[in-house]
């Protein structure tokens, strides 16, 4: 299933006004987020992102994003496909669970990455620091393929 993930929203258990102050919590974030890039920039230190920092130690974030791939595997066992290419939530991640292939994107906001596939169909994400969370998985995916 490739999609953008926004449309998988309205699976998500969430009140409409914490996903209101969430977005609105978030928003705030990047203002900030381009504050700290361009200090870094002018202090001549690579980039680093406040906001993927943020999200990744604030619970909510956290088990929304977890839920959000449970949801988006779900659409694709229930589409009868062999995982999810999507971003929409942003945290970069490149995962099998239950036997399906979970592939975020990332973005060049926070975390800079970048979802690519070789010329055998092994996806790998790439950007400016290593993902942990991907080793060892080329093999598995490019079997997947």
């Amino acid at each position: 299933l490739v999609t953008h993930g926004d449309e998988l929203d309205a699976r998500l258990p969430c009140r409409p006004l914490a996903r209101a102050a969430g977005a609105l919590a978030y928003r705030s974030l990047l203002g900030l987020n381009r504050l700290v890039h361009w200090a870094n920039d002018v202090a001549g230190r690579p980039y680093w992102s406040l906001a993927q920092h943020v999200k990744s130690r604030v619970g909510n974030a956290i088990r929304y994003v977890d839920e959000f791939q449970r949801v988006s595997l779900e659409a694709a066992r229930d589409a009868g496909l062999d995982g999810v290419v999507c971003g929409h939530i942003h945290p970069a991640d490149l995962v099998e669970r239950a036997g399906l292939i979970y592939c975020n994107d990332g973005d060049w906001v926070e975390s800079c990455t970048a979802l690519v596939e070789d010329q055998r169909g092994a996806l790998a994400l790439v950007g400016p620091a290593p993902h942990a969370a991907v080793a060892g998985l080329t093999a598995l995916v490019r079997d997947a393929a």
